[in-house]
């Protein structure tokens, strides 16, 4: 999922390769804690003696936390510089990450000190989309900034392949507390990335009359409705398909199963580092919306679909879980390109903003929604052997999405995106 940020002017016609690779490994790093506790949930719901609806329910209001931290930092980066947001984000990450690891002991400490890491975690994200926009040209912006917003996808997989072998090797607390390395880690390289980066220029809050204008702009709220839509099913199927996985290795022989569930989880998030990009392109030439319907139809079809196999070969597992994985993220980087064609430059800080508020929003709540299907469909107390149903509650979140598309391709101002091809 991605939001690009406020235009900028171009600085300078070229910047070392180094910058660029020093602020995509603290993305990588920051993005360690990212997923450390969706990995674990097989794990911490015996020890804790949670349901899967309290389970769902901490990964949700980490998400929640990070949706106002998104839109709070935008603010903050206008205020006092995208560059002192940004080193201080990672520095708190770091801080409530180690904290989360020490002190999370059951479900209430746990909806605490995690959705605190989430509070303070977006200034990673957007301020660090402003910085490479201030470092790069418009001509080599966008090379930048797909390596900057694939680095989330790599550090998802690392968070998860590192969860996984340090949850079978050392147990769910040395897990939680050596995955917090990745944002210190972060948190060092972020006070690297911001002593040699022009400032980006700060925009004033349009105010209310920006936020009217944000709703009044037809084109530009459906482009929002459908990303909302879609991070429904991203957020839900990123929180439960370590489980999943871990489920389906574990009814496969393969002990506990939560190494090669987590090992299966992060080759899908593999397969989503390059997706963005490839999408992206497809859309520069067969249009935005197009490519959008189909990737948003096909990951639906995958939600309905992949829960129910449980049972079925690994082959089909992993063929399902690489189309799922791939189509699920690649139409995150068109909805951000959309939204720049399609909304007036004064505002566009507001509709982003905007954007991350009610997506983020949707999207925490998938994982809250997934677990109380999962408890509703399988008997108390035992391990999840249905999950089917649980997935089809993604489908069906992701299928107005859809509609918001296709109302946006009759629309005559759709024509702005892509040189025509809507």
């Amino acid at each position: 999922m991605s939001d690009a940020p406020r235009s900028a002017p171009p600085r300078r016609a070229s910047s070392p390769a180094w910058w660029l690779l020093t602020i995509c490994a603290a993305r990588v790093g920051a993005n360690v804690v990212t997923l450390n506790y969706a990995t674990a949930i097989p794990v911490l719901r015996p020890a804790w003696g949670m349901t899967a609806a309290q389970a769902g329910l901490i990964q949700s209001v980490f998400l929640m936390g990070y949706s106002l931290s998104l839109v709070g930092t935008s603010a903050a980066a206008d205020r006092w510089g995208a560059r002192r947001v940004f080193l201080a984000s990672n520095l708190a990450g770091a801080a409530c990450a180690v904290l989360f690891g020490a002190l999370a002991r059951d479900f209430l400490s746990a909806v605490l000190l995690y959705g605190l890491v989430g509070l303070v975690s977006g200034g990673g994200y957007t301020p660090g989309l402003m910085l490479v926009a201030a470092r790069y040209e418009g001509s080599r912006r966008g090379r930048a900034m797909g390596l900057f917003l694939g680095a989330m996808s790599l550090g998802n997989a690392v968070s998860v392949a590192c969860t996984g072998a340090l949850l079978s090797a050392l147990g769910w607390r040395l897990a939680l507390l050596l995955t917090a390395l990745g944002p210190i880690t972060a948190a060092l390289l972020a006070a690297v990335v911001v002593r040699d980066v022009p400032e980006p220029p700060r925009a004033p809050f349009p105010g209310l009359g920006g936020v009217r204008e944000t709703l009044r702009n037809r084109a530009g709220m459906l482009v929002n409705w459908a990303y909302t839509f879609h991070a429904w099913e991203l957020l839900g199927m990123w929180g439960w398909t370590p489980a999943f996985l871990t489920a389906y290795a574990a009814h496969a022989g393969a002990g506990s199963g939560v190494a090669q569930g987590a090992n299966l989880a992060a080759a899908m998030h593999l397969v989503g580092l390059v997706s963005s990009s490839v999408s992206g392109a497809l859309s520069d030439r067969w249009g935005r919306t197009g490519v959008s319907l189909a990737l948003l139809a096909t990951s639906a079809a995958c939600s309905f679909v992949f829960g129910w196999l449980l049972e079925h070969p690994l082959g089909l597992v992993l063929l399902v879980g690489a189309l799922y994985s791939f189509t699920i993220i690649g139409d995150s980087a068109i909805y951000s390109t959309a939204i720049t064609e399609l909304t007036p430059p004064r505002i566009l800080g507001t509709t982003l903003a905007l954007r991350s508020l009610i997506g983020y929003t949707a999207g925490a709540v998938a994982p809250a929604a997934f677990g109380l299907v999962l408890d509703a469909t399988n008997p108390p107390g035992a391990p999840p052997q249905t999950w089917g149903w649980a997935f089809a509650s993604l489908g069906a979140g992701a299928l107005p999405g859809l509609w918001a598309l296709a109302r946006l391709r009759a629309l005559p101002e759709s024509r702005a995106m892509a040189g025509g091809r809507r």
